[in-house]
């Protein structure tokens, strides 16, 4: 069967937040990267699974939608129409099946304004081994395991934005990384 969910890059979904409607107007790159989460941990489960089908590659023209952030567009692609902007959940895959390439990928990067004081869940897409974290150049966590079934979605909780922004960065072991930066909202 195949799967999948609508995200639209300028849509962004605060956790605790209502949840959004499937077929509504607002499909948040946050909520398409939890459906996926989902999916990959029934995978896990299911071992005996021997096809997996998403859908879809990239967002296509769809003359029937009427939801997403504009009508006619099929927004359920792991990238964007015009393939230029790869989308949280590409990065999600990518960590999954490619085992000759270390990924290290930290989601939620265009959901760029936090509360300020509020903590957040940073979620990493990564097959690296380890990762450690830090917070304005501070070390503040290390992983030695995901903590999951599927060894790839990696949760560093607690965090906070500080009064003037505050730099994440995630480094593995074989020191590939990534970073982004958040201010207050």
């Amino acid at each position: 069967s195949e799967y999948g969910a609508g995200a639209s890059i300028h849509h962004h979904w605060l956790p605790g937040e209502s949840r959004p409607e499937p077929r509504g107007r607002f499909h948040g790159e946050e909520r398409q990267a939890l459906v996926h989460e989902s999916n990959l941990e029934a995978f896990q489960s299911r071992p005996y699974l021997w096809s997996k089908i998403i859908w879809v590659f990239s967002d296509f023209h769809s003359s029937i939608r009427k939801e997403g952030d504009r009508d006619g567009f099929n927004d359920k692609g792991l990238v964007t129409r015009d393939r230029k902007t790869k989308k949280d959940v590409f990065y999600l895959y990518k960590s999954w099946w490619n085992h000759s390439e270390e990924t290290v990928y930290i989601a939620g990067k265009r959901l760029a304004k936090r509360p300020e004081g509020e903590e957040f869940t940073l979620t990493v897409y990564s097959n690296a081994s380890s990762l450690k974290l830090y917070d304005n150049g501070v070390l503040a966590a290390e992983q030695t395991s995901s903590g999951e079934d599927s060894g790839v979605i990696w949760k560093f909780p607690g965090l906070k934005v500080g009064p003037h922004g505050s730099t994440f960065t995630v480094v593995s072991s074989s020191g590939r990384s990534d970073n982004v930066t958040f201010q207050v909202l």
